[in-house]
């Protein structure tokens, strides 16, 4: 059974927070591009390379802390969020290029 352990994430709920909220809210437009590219070219299991680049994240495990404490400020904050902006867009651009490829490839 799940039990919910407030010690591991509590510390990490605003990196979560703003995460979701720039992946999926203010980079809405590409993730909708990339999900549409890759259904289109038969879904996630034909398209891994797509995958992979749709479910890459701007940082690893172990430097969540260290992201935590940057977005204890004002300026920090302002940065991180324009850093991850960038880095969705790319990421899911990449995505639809990668399905849409994948899909071209398939019908020649």
């Amino acid at each position: 059974a799940f039990e919910y352990q407030g010690a591991w994430t509590g510390p990490l709920f605003d990196v979560m927070r703003i995460l979701i909220r720039v992946m999926v809210i203010d980079c809405k437009r590409e993730l909708r591009q990339a999900w549409r590219a890759i259904c289109a070219a038969g879904g996630p299991e034909k398209v891994p390379a797509a995958m992979e680049a749709f479910n890459q994240l701007p940082f690893a495990h172990h430097q969540a802390g260290d992201i935590a404490n940057a977005l204890r400020n004002a300026e920090g904050q302002a940065n991180t969020t324009r850093e991850w902006g960038l880095f969705f867009r790319a990421q899911f651009r990449e995505a639809a290029r990668l399905a849409e490829n994948s899909a071209k490839d398939t019908e020649s």
